[in-house]
């Protein structure tokens, strides 16, 4: 089961870093064995992050995230200090080799006070 964790508060003005943990699952070495440890998991390009504010307006569009150590990954967002105060969306996109999609998912959401 996949928790997504609570919103956080950040004061406009300020750099909000959005972090996550990729890890592949494993696959168990049969359907009676228990699924094998997750392990950290690069994809093969670097993934890239799309941020909205409180309105749905994007203002971040598919910039590339920073690597922090093997499957961990950030980015650093400074809220603007005069922008709309609510809760903010990110969502994490990520390629194969051939640039062709992965898979998109709502990571993580924020909250500008």
């Amino acid at each position: 089961m996949t928790t997504t964790p609570a919103p956080v508060e950040i004061r406009a003005g300020l750099t909000a870093r959005i972090s996550f943990q990729l890890v592949d699952p494993g696959l168990p070495a049969s359907p009676f064995s228990p699924p094998a440890s997750p392990l950290p998991y690069d994809p093969p390009a670097a993934p890239q992050i799309t941020i909205a504010d409180c309105g749905g307006n994007v203002v971040v569009n598919r910039a590339n995230m920073n690597k922090a150590a093997s499957g961990a990954y950030y980015y650093d967002f400074v809220t603007p200090s005069a922008g709309p105060t609510g809760t903010w969306s990110a969502w994490l996109d990520m390629q194969d080799a051939s640039g062709n999609p992965q898979g998109s998912l709502k990571y993580r959401a924020f909250i500008v006070v």
